[in-house]
């Protein structure tokens, strides 16, 4: 049975709460004023002070400022709302495990999995890099072709390829575990 992996839900959930806080932040800003301040104004005539007002050059200032604040995280909220959703609800994987090879999303979102076969595979291991990210390593006898050069969500590091597992569900150190169990039962079947 093929090992598969996906985005971590909890993640893609966190952004899409951070996106609505964004959001609701936004439209305070933008008009709400619960929790941030009005812009400063004066009455436009004195006898009726709770008529008609007038921005005064420090109100106009703020109104501007939260303006640009108030779109700004409206449409940052947005796509992170929007982005967590559109990757809760896709069930594209990232990467799957199973007696082919290794196969990883490697050409980028949207594009299919690129297949790494056994064959070219010396040994395959989990660690941190230099950066301290969590990865996976894929040692290659020989680099297969249709593989890209600069590949998304990993890097090569001549034959060896660093593919990142901060996001992966389940982490990378079970894929790396399953990994080796398979390639140690290929390699003991072919000799």
């Amino acid at each position: 049975m093929p090992l598969v992996v996906r985005r971590s839900a909890v993640r893609l959930t966190l952004l899409g709460v951070a996106g609505l806080l964004l959001i609701l932040t936004s439209i305070d800003l933008l008009g709400g004023h619960w929790v941030s301040r009005a812009p400063e104004s004066n009455p436009v005539n004195i006898e009726e002070p709770d008529g008609a007002t007038q921005l005064t050059s420090r109100g106009q200032v703020t109104a501007r400022t939260q303006k640009i604040w108030g779109y700004s995280f409206a449409i940052v909220g947005g796509a992170c709302v929007l982005g967590a959703i559109v990757a809760l609800a896709s069930s594209r994987p990232l990467a799957r495990v199973d007696g082919d090879g290794i196969h990883l999303r490697l050409a980028g979102p949207g594009r299919p999995l690129s297949t790494i076969p056994w064959k070219s595979v010396m040994s395959v291991r989990s660690g941190v890099d230099e950066t301290e990210a969590r990865v996976l390593f894929i040692e290659l006898d020989k680099v297969p072709g249709d593989l890209p050069a600069d590949p998304w969500d990993a890097r090569w590091h001549g034959r060896t390829l660093t593919a990142f597992t901060e996001t992966w569900t389940p982490p990378g150190e079970v894929v790396a575990a399953e990994a080796d169990l398979i390639l140690q039962s290929v390699t003991a079947i072919s000799s």
